[in-house]
């Protein structure tokens, strides 16, 4: 008789840490700020990664950071931990330049144009997204972090990129990897109340 695996909890790594991947955090991550997150891995080398946590929200919009009006006013994303005090952007509008990280999603840019747009209101939550913050880690960091299975390494999906903004997100991403996941999705946020 075949013995089940019943190790579901931990991540399926085929795929290796660079710069375009996601990272979906593992169910039982008691990390208060990544657990049921999925970052953008914007970069990645020897000296570390840095990306953005698709799936937080904050209730800040663009025209509280300018004190400003903007017909396209977009709810600002929680990007990560790191450097609160920033403003970060990805996007997919590739005349106002920036780093391509995957085939036509661009981090950074020409912030005055991207401005000029969001008050014209000529672009939208499908071409850019903003984040306060990000997510960072020194070198050899988030391999570790791999290594010790807090997080399930993905291909880039553009539609999950430009289109995540709720840890319900998470959950409905899950259930598109198989069954196994199916059980990450449906794990309670704290097991011991269940």
């Amino acid at each position: 008789m075949e013995i089940p695996n019943l190790d579901i909890f931990k991540p399926n790594n085929n795929l290796e840490i660079k710069k375009g991947r996601l990272l979906i955090s593992e169910p039982l991550s008691l990390d208060y700020f990544f657990n049921r997150t999925i970052v953008f891995v914007t970069e990645y080398n020897e000296n570390g990664a840095f990306g953005f946590i698709l799936n937080r929200m904050s209730e800040y919009r663009l025209s509280d950071v300018f004190n400003a009006n903007f017909l396209f006013n977009p709810k600002l994303n929680i990007g990560g931990p790191v450097g609160n005090d920033t403003l970060n952007f990805i996007h997919t509008i590739d005349y106002v330049g920036g780093i391509e990280v995957v085939p036509n999603i661009y981090w950074g840019g020409n912030f005055d144009e991207i401005k000029l747009l969001a008050k014209e209101g000529k672009i939208n939550d499908k071409d850019i997204r903003f984040f306060i913050g990000y997510s960072g880690w020194a070198s050899n960091q988030l391999k570790q972090e791999i290594y010790r299975n807090y997080w399930q390494i993905i291909n880039y999906d553009k539609n999950i990129i430009m289109n995540l903004k709720t840890e319900s997100d998470w959950e409905q991403t899950l259930k598109q990897f198989g069954n196994k996941y199916k059980y990450w999705a449906n794990t309670p946020k704290n097991p011991t109340l269940n």
